[in-house]
């Protein structure tokens, strides 16, 4: 936890300088994007899933000197459990706040997760499904319609959290 607590403080702490950094850079166009995901479980998620990949639809539209995004999509696990599965359906917005004009920028997002579980035991099956609240802070970098971001990722900001990464393209601007 350590470790999560400094990287937070790091990132809030760049977020901070960047906050008048901006310089001259044109504003960013509205972009409609894809995003692949990768998730490696820390904690007692680790305990139950060994790493989670999925995709991502995502909204970006510039407010200020930050772009605001909305991101939605579906994160599947493997799992440690025989007969386990383990879906999650994150719904987050955002927000990117550039370090000057180099590409560079930080992002947070907070939003819903849509939790699926089941499980196949010998003593009959079982599957649950819960929203929980869900949270990403990151450090990303984008070049042109390129954008690759990497941090923290809670999909169940109380319980789980995971060491994220994710790249992904504009296919449309608007």
């Amino acid at each position: 936890m350590h470790t999560t607590i400094t990287f937070a403080l790091a990132t809030l702490a760049l977020a901070l300088a960047a906050a008048d950094a901006r310089g001259d850079a044109p504003p960013p166009a509205r972009a409609l994007g894809a995003d692949a995901v990768v998730a490696l479980p820390v904690g007692d998620y680790a305990d139950v899933a060994s790493v989670a990949a999925g995709a991502m639809v995502r909204v970006a539209i510039p407010a200020g000197p930050a772009v605001a995004t909305v991101r939605a999509g579906a994160l599947l696990h493997a799992m440690k459990v025989d007969g386990a599965s383990l879906i999650y359906v994150p719904v987050w917005a955002g927000a990117r706040l550039p370090i000057g004009a180099s590409g560079l920028f930080v992002a947070a997002e907070l939003g819903v997760t849509i939790a699926h579980a089941s499980v196949d035991t010998g003593f009959g099956d079982g599957a649950d499904t819960k929203t929980e609240l869900g949270a990403s802070l990151g450090v990303g970098l984008r070049r042109g319609g390129l954008t690759v971001v990497g941090g923290l990722l809670a999909p169940d900001l109380g319980d789980t959290a995971a060491l994220g990464a994710s790249a992904g393209f504009d296919f449309a601007t608007f």
